[in-house]
C-alpha cells in the first residue's frame, strides 16, 4: 500500500510511514493509546514525564519513538512504578499488535475491539476449518467447523499476533487465513489435474489374491509414477460403457511414447488401467492403499460373478 501523505510504498502493517513519518490507518490505535497515556501520565509523574509525553506527541519524533521506544519505556518504568507506566511501556516497546496477555498468561480478550484491514471478500474454505471467537488459536473457543469446500465472505481483521493472518466472517467469527483461498490470492491450475479421490498409493495386491504381478505406483496431481516409468496425464477421456477415465501418455525418454487409459469401475472401489490405443487383453485392475487382504479377495469375488 502507498503512505497517503508522500507516496512511498508501506507494508500494510506498519503503524507509521519510515519515509516521512505518517501516522497511517493501522496506526490509529496507537495515536489513540498515546493520547490517553498522555493525560494519565502528566497527572502521574511530574514534570519529566511530561517533557517525554511532549517529545513523544511531537510528529517530528515519530520515527524516533519507534526506534528508540525500549529505551523510552525502560526510563519510564525505572523513575516510577506504576500500572499506567507499564502499560505504556509495553505499547513503545513493540508492535501495538502484540498479544497481551492477563494474568493467567491468556490472550486479554476483554479489551479486544474489531480493527479491520480492507474490504470483504469471498473465499473457498480449503479443508476442515475452525472458526473461533477470537483471531487467535490461543485461548479461543471453536464455534463451529467448516468441512471444507464452502464458499464465505470474510474480511481481514487486525489479530492478538502480529505475525499471523485472521479473516472475521459475515456471518461472525474468526478464521485463519490457511484455511482460506480465494480466485485472487491462488493462481489458476496449469493443467489437467487428478480428483482428489484418485490421489494415493495403488497396488494390484497379489501377495493377497494370487493375480497379478506385485505393481504398485501413486497418483499425485497430474501424474501415475511406478517408480521405473512416470505416466503423464493427458486429461480426461470416456470410453465405451461411459466410465469416468482419464488419458496419459509415458514420459520417459525412449522412442516408445505409450499411452495408457486410467478409468475408475462404476461398482466397485477400484481402478482399471489398459494400454495401448485398444483395450485388448492388457487390462487390469488396482486397489487403493490401505485396503485389506479380505477386502480385495471378496471384489475379485465380485469381478469374476460379472464375467469380467
Amino acid at each position: 500500500m502507498e503512505c497517503t501523505s508522500c507516496g512511498a510504498m508501506i507494508d500494510r502493517r506498519d503503524a507509521f510511514c519510515a519515509k516521512c513519518g505518517e501516522l497511517t490507518e493501522h496506526g490509529q490505535p496507537v495515536a489513540q493509546k498515546i493520547g490517553s497515556a498522555v493525560s494519565a501520565l502528566s497527572t502521574e509523574s511530574g514534570k519529566l514525564l511530561s517533557w517525554v509525553v511532549d517529545y513523544v506527541s511531537d510528529p517530528a519524533h515519530r520515527k524516533q519513538v519507534i526506534a528508540g521506544g525500549a529505551t523510552i519505556a525502560l526510563l519510564l518504568v525505572v523513575l516510577t512504578d506504576n500500572p499506567i507506566t507499564a502499560g505504556v511501556s509495553s505499547l513503545f516497546s513493540g508492535d501495538e499488535n502484540s498479544l497481551q496477555l492477563t494474568k493467567d498468561g491468556l490472550p486479554d480478550f476483554a479489551s479486544y475491539e474489531d480493527a479491520f484491514i480492507g474490504d470483504d471478500k469471498e473465499f473457498t474454505v480449503t479443508g476442515t476449518a475452525n472458526v473461533r471467537d477470537f483471531p487467535t488459536s490461543q485461548g479461543t473457543t471453536i464455534t463451529h467447523t467448516f468441512a471444507g469446500g464452502e464458499k464465505v465472505f470474510a474480511r481481514e481483521v487486525r489479530a492478538f499476533d502480529p505475525t499471523s493472518q485472521w479473516f472475521k466472517l459475515t456471518s461472525g467469527g474468526y478464521v485463519w487465513s490457511g484455511n482460506l483461498s480465494s480466485a485472487w490470492s491462488v493462481p489458476a491450475s496449469t493443467g489437467p489435474q487428478f480428483p482428489a479421490r484418485l490421489r494415493g498409493e495403488w497396488s494390484d495386491f497379489s501377495d493377497c489374491t494370487g493375480e497379478g504381478s506385485g505393481v504398485s505406483f501413486s497418483i499425485s496431481a497430474d501424474q501415475l509414477d511406478f517408480g521405473s516409468v512416470v505416466y503423464n496425464l493427458v486429461g480426461p477421456t470416456t470410453i465405451d460403457r461411459g466410465y469416468p477415465a482419464f488419458s496419459l501418455v509415458e514420459s520417459n525418454q525412449s522412442n516408445l511414447v505409450r499411452p495408457m487409459t486410467l478409468f475408475e469401475d462404476a461398482e466397485l472401489p477400484i481402478i482399471w488401467i489398459w494400454y495401448g490405443e485398444d483395450r485388448g487383453n492388457e487390462q487390469y485392475h488396482y486397489f487403493k492403499i490401505p485396503d485389506s487382504c479380505d477386502g480385495a479377495i471378496s471384489i475379485n469375488e465380485q469381478i469374476r460373478s460379472r464375467g469380467r
